[in-house]
Parts: structure tokens; C-alpha cells; sequence
């Protein structure tokens, strides 16, 4: 049990022992009565002294504390520890892993035995499991996530101490630029632990070639976007397992020709988005869940480009209709598109081998870290406790003034 300001509970109980000695000090003068045998009383004082002196009104004392007490814990914000451990550690993983119970219990056994030597002699410590949306695509969504869960449980448990970090990293990943930003922002060491693998989630490892691709010909690759491609990446060519067909005319083999075609304000890919006088002549097949899906997409998300998975090989077709002679494909917003078309088969590229856990002696992050202002949360907790204390002590000062008109009257 804490308190949010404790200096206004310390208030109540000064209050409480005033009121307790000034009770104790008050004297009940005793009732006179009239003795018929006044006659024999000698005229000087006569005059008793009580050996032990008793309090009176005990029970109005009892009510005017626990009034005092009641009254002062609500003001302070009382808040009553739910029993949780004062270590939390927070497994962060892929939400797409995390679906197969298998793998989930697999994997919760192997964080155990890594951690296992780690944890003798701290206590009880509070391990809880977060999948996470995207994770394989960017490993920095793991650290935004736990954020967000640390300063849920900062807030909710005042008696919390410390919060361990551990990322379950997958081998590839489709970008790790946000993970040197975003690894800043958590205040205490991390621990990084390699996913063992999930069936058919896990991708095929794939590899990059500077060589010539055959699969990229003019045929059926749009000009704008060979210049593109060209400017922003050099002559080299995207992996030989990949086969980009872009038409000219945004109307790809397989996808169904609009009778009107209608405008689209914007393409978006990897999280960045080209704006733009886009003309939209065909939509895009329905997605398979295993062999086919969306890459890029219109503003109103409609698949704008898909990717289709054929034995170890990607065909990626793009129903983006862009005028040869136009540079909206040169501008910095189209970089995410032509990254995604030139990026390996399944988009997991990038190797997460330079992800390594912290130095344990830094230490893991301290509760207060994410609390507002260093503090514990304010207002009583739960938050129904206030109105209980105040209800109580209101109810205590009722049933004070009654047992006090009682003996009054």
C-alpha cells in the first residue's frame, strides 16, 4: 500500500493523535446527588482522588480517528499494491509467429533456458508475452510496443521496480533503419534472441546479385521506371530470382480492365507515400495467402502492385500507369516503391546479425523511467477507492453526531 502525496496521509494521522490526546485530556465531572444523610457531613470540601483514572466516550474516539484516517488516505490517493511482481519482463515477438501455439510454447522454453542463470537470486519476476504486428518487417516496432506496455504497468503497479526487455529477432528483416532511432528511447539494456523457425512463415534466405538480370527487360519493364531504378540504385540489377513486369499502359496480363478508368490521388509503399495525377486502367487479381500479395497499394487500398510467389522465384507485376516521359518516379516520396519492387523474393533481406543484446551491466530500465515526472501515477487505486474512503468517513462523522446526541441527551 503507497500513497500518491504520503505528506497529506502524515496530515491525517498528526490530526488523529491530536484529537486522540485532547480526548483523553477532557474530564467527565462526575453527577451530584442529594444525600438525605447531609447532616453528618463535615462543613470542610470533601474531596476523592481515583487511583485509576479511566477514558470515557471511547467509541466517539474510535469514530472521529478512523474519520481522520479515512478522509486523509483518500486525499493522498491511496493505492493498494494488486501483489504483482516488481520485475517485469516483457517478451516482445512476431504477431504472425506467435499465432502457432506450437511454436509459441517452443519458443517460451527457450527464453526460459536462456534466461534461466540470469534470474537466480532476483526474486519473482513477471514474464509476459507480446506479439507484435510487423516485427519482421521492422524490428523497431518491438521497441515502440514495449514502451507502450511499460508505461501501461508503470502507471497501474506503483510498487514496480524494474522492466527487462527481450526481442525474439527474426533472421532477416525488411528494413533496420528504425532501430537505431527508436533503440535510444528505451532507457535500460536489451536482450536480443534469435527466432528458431516457424515452418512456411520463415522465408527462403535469399541473397542479392550485381550481375545483369535477365528477368528485367524492356518488354515488359516500364521506361520511367527503368530510369528510375537506374538512378537510384546504378546499373546493378535486382536479385535474378525476381521478375519485375510493369506495362506502359498501368494494364498488366491477368488484372481486370476498368471500363472508366478513375484517378488516384497516391501510391503508397514501405511506409512512404507518392502523390500524384495516378490514372488506375485495371485492378489487381485477388491476393492468395500463400502465393500472392500486396506490395503497394492506392490511396483508397486497393492492391496497386502484387507479388506472386512461383517455386523459389517472385513475380512482382505493378498496375501503376506513369507516362515515359515523366520524372514523378525520380522524386525522394518513390523511393519506397521502387525499393519494395527491387527488394529480395519474400521483402526479408536484411540480416539482423549486427542486432545484438546490450552489455548486462548496463542494467535493465527502471520503473520510474516511464512514470509522468518520475512519479508514481496520481489519484487512488483503483480509482473507485476515493469516493469509497470519502463515503466512509462521511458515514464515521454521521454515526459520530449520533452516539454524541445519544449521550447528551
Amino acid at each position: 500500500m503507497t500513497f500518491a502525496t504520503p505528506w497529506l496521509f502524515g496530515a491525517a494521522v498528526a490530526a488523529s493523535l491530536l484529537v486522540g490526546g485532547l480526548h483523553l485530556l477532557s474530564v467527565r465531572q462526575p453527577p451530584v446527588l442529594a444525600l438525605p444523610t447531609a447532616r453528618f457531613a463535615t462543613r470542610e470540601d470533601a474531596r476523592a482522588v481515583a487511583r485509576r483514572p479511566r477514558p470515557n466516550d471511547l467509541l466517539l474516539l474510535i469514530l472521529r480517528v478512523l474519520a481522520l484516517l479515512a478522509a486523509g488516505a483518500a486525499l493522498a490517493g491511496m493505492q493498494l499494491d494488486a501483489g504483482g511482481a516488481r520485475t517485469v519482463r516483457l517478451v516482445m515477438v512476431d504477431s504472425a509467429a506467435a499465432a502457432d501455439s506450437s511454436w509459441r510454447a517452443r519458443q517460451l522454453r527457450a527464453v526460459e533456458a536462456n534466461i534461466a542463470s540470469a534470474a537466480r537470486g532476483e526474486g519473482d519476476v513477471e514474464q509476459q508475452l507480446h506479439p507484435v504486428a510487423g516485427l519482421a518487417r521492422d524490428p523497431a516496432r518491438a521497441v515502440v510496443r514495449a514502451t507502450q506496455v511499460a508505461a501501461t504497468l508503470a502507471a497501474d503497479r506503483p510498487a514496480l521496480e524494474r522492466v527487462e526487455l527481450l526481442v525474439v529477432m527474426p533472421d532477416r528483416v525488411e528494413t533496420l533503419d528504425g532501430w537505431a532511432a527508436w533503440r535510444t528511447q528505451w532507457p535500460g539494456a536489451i536482450t536480443v534472441q534469435r527466432a528458431e523457425p516457424v515452418g512456411q512463415l520463415v522465408e527462403a534466405s535469399v541473397g542479392t546479385n550485381s550481375g545483369v538480370s535477365p528477368s528485367v527487360v524492356a518488354s515488359v519493364m516500364n521506361e520511367a521506371a527503368m530510369v528510375a531504378m537506374t538512378s537510384l540504385f546504378g546499373p546493378t540489377a535486382p536479385d535474378p530470382r525476381v521478375t519485375i513486369v510493369w506495362p506502359q499502359d498501368g494494364a498488366p496480363v491477368g488484372w481486370a480492365v476498368r471500363p472508366v478508368p478513375d484517378t488516384v490521388s497516391a501510391v503508397a509503399a514501405r511506409a512512404q507515400a507518392l502523390v500524384g495525377p495516378f490514372v488506375r486502367v485495371a485492378d489487381a487479381p485477388p491476393s492468395r495467402a500463400k502465393t500472392r500479395r500486396a506490395i503497394a497499394w492506392w490511396s483508397d487500398g486497393a492492391a496497386a502492385a502484387v507479388e506472386e510467389r512461383v517455386g523459389d522465384r517472385c513475380l512482382r507485376t505493378v498496375g501503376i500507369r506513369v507516362p515515359a516521359a515523366s520524372d514523378l518516379l525520380l522524386s525522394a516520396p518513390a523511393e519506397g516503391l521502387l525499393r519494395a519492387l527491387r527488394a529480395p523474393c519474400g521483402m526479408r533481406g536484411l540480416r539482423t546479425d549486427s542486432l545484438r543484446s546490450d552489455d548486462p551491466r548496463r542494467g535493465h530500465a527502471a520503473a520510474v523511467a516511464f512514470r509522468a515526472g518520475g512519479a508514481p501515477r496520481a489519484g487512488t487505486l483503483p480509482v473507485w477507492l476515493g469516493p469509497i474512503l470519502l463515503l466512509f468517513a462521511l458515514a464515521l462523522l454521521g454515526a459520530e453526531w449520533l452516539v454524541r446526541r445519544s449521550e447528551s441527551a
